[in-house]
């Protein structure tokens, strides 16, 4: 492929992604990108068969710089990985706010072509979610995390959840709820995880023009907790909307018609 082939295509592809970005890919037609491309129809069909393909080379393209966008995320916070998953979607908070921001584009165009499940764009769009899914088992396998692969599908379907929420509410504060569904998926109670991180100090509502990440608490909930475990008869208490042991404050995941699960740190459960 010649140079000026290649700057060519490259030029479709970014037109195409400003369009697709803003306003979809069904709304956009094949005469509007080469438009804006400042191409004939004919030269973008030399370089694409049909639309589907151009849909399926755009998301193509974004695929390896959404990836880095996320590693970049969670490794700007040392330390566990809880923290660094936190630190994650702070920063995907920040994106958010961002009133040009439209959420994740392979959601996006796999939610448009949901009646197509052959169409090339959605085989992209699933093997970049695998792709992602495998790059957080890997994160949490190189921190000793037992079952990195289940955990990991967890960590998505928070991650793409919260992503679809903020999408459909238009408020970056889903965010901060993610927090503690992660901490939920890693099995950490608040008595351990690291004092640093307080969901409280996360001020992740939109319009606010100082949003910011979680700050270091003078004194941890470890330190405020009674060291006995044992639960009260009254059984776990709601806080913040959540059910946690009523003694150590760990997270219990109530199930209608099941018992709750036992308290990781009392190693006790309780009736629903």
């Amino acid at each position: 492929m010649s140079r000026d082939t290649t700057a060519t295509r490259r030029r479709i592809i970014e037109a195409a992604d400003e369009l697709f970005h803003s306003e979809g890919v069904k709304s956009v037609s094949v005469d509007r990108i080469a438009e804006k491309a400042a191409i004939t129809k004919r030269t973008l069909y030399y370089h694409f068969r049909s639309k589907d393909d151009l849909i399926a080379a755009y998301l193509a393209e974004r695929d390896v710089p959404t990836m880095q966008r996320y590693r970049t995320w969670l490794g700007m916070a040392p330390g566990p990985v809880l923290v660094r998953l936190e630190r994650m979607f702070g920063e995907l908070a920040k994106a958010a706010a961002d009133p040009k921001w439209r959420g994740c584009g392979f959601l996006r165009v796999a939610v448009e072509l949901a009646n197509l499940p052959g169409h090339p764009a959605r085989r992209v769009a699933a093997a970049h979610k695998r792709r992602f899914e495998a790059w957080l088992a890997d994160e949490l396998r190189a921190e000793g995390i037992l079952d990195p692969a289940g955990k990991a599908r967890c960590l998505m379907i928070v991650l793409d959840g919260v992503i679809a929420e903020m999408i459909i509410h238009k408020n970056n504060g889903y965010a901060g709820a993610a927090i503690s569904m992660c901490r939920a998926v890693l099995g950490m109670s608040p008595c351990e995880r690291p004092a640093t991180i307080s969901d409280a100090d996360v001020d992740l509502q939109p319009g606010s023009s100082s949003t910011k990440l979680p700050r270091a608490k003078d004194v941890s909930l470890a330190q405020k907790q009674p060291t006995d475990h044992a639960l009260t008869t009254a059984g776990p208490v709601a806080v913040n909307g959540e059910r946690r042991c009523s003694a150590c404050h760990h997270d219990v995941v109530v199930v209608p018609g099941m018992s709750l699960r036992p308290c990781p740190s009392c190693e006790r459960s309780a009736a629903a």
